[in-house]
């Protein structure tokens, strides 16, 4: 927008101008971002650039003040902090949800793999040819899905923090 506005500064950001102003007095180019308000009462955040002139005896000449509105840019940086910080709670909360649910996982899975693998023995001792391949069927289903749940558990506990990796 290359339109001229009157605008105004912010009084907590008084201070903050100043010493930009006096770092500006030795610095030949300086960059701050800053609040300001609006003619109309509203706020803003406004890049300011500072760029000083010197003699060659070091002497300061004079100090041009360039403002850009960047309240658009600093709105989206913060809702794009605002959704990461979200989603990595999120992720953090599903880590420990899952790292959790190990022992409460593992444990009914580990009886019916136990209980499927009695059965199993005690069909192929009595003979019972059907029954012994569907219990076989059971218990190795039982010892994949453990397999499974081991890996997602593995991962999230990777993900939690509460693992190692070494090469």
């Amino acid at each position: 927008n290359d339109k001229v506005q009157q605008f105004g500064f912010i009084a907590d950001d008084v201070e903050k101008i100043e010493r930009i102003y006096k770092t500006s007095l030795h610095e030949p180019k300086i960059r701050s971002e800053i609040r300001g308000v609006k003619a109309n009462g509203s706020s803003f955040y406004m890049s300011l650039t500072l760029v000083s002139s010197f003699y060659k005896n070091q002497k300061h000449v004079g100090t041009y003040c360039f403002v850009r509105d960047v309240s658009e840019r600093k709105k989206v940086e913060e809702d794009l902090k605002k959704a990461t910080e979200a989603a990595l709670e999120a992720n953090r909360s599903k880590s420990e949800f899952l790292a959790m649910m190990s022992h409460e996982l593992r444990t009914p899975l580990n009886a019916i793999i136990g209980y499927s693998d009695l059965l199993t023995e005690q069909a192929q001792d009595e003979n019972r040819t059907e029954m012994h391949a569907d219990l076989v069927r059971i218990k190795d289903a039982g010892q994949h899905l453990l397999m499974l749940i081991n890996d997602i558990l593995d991962v999230s506990k990777l993900e939690a923090g509460k693992t190692e990796i070494f090469n």
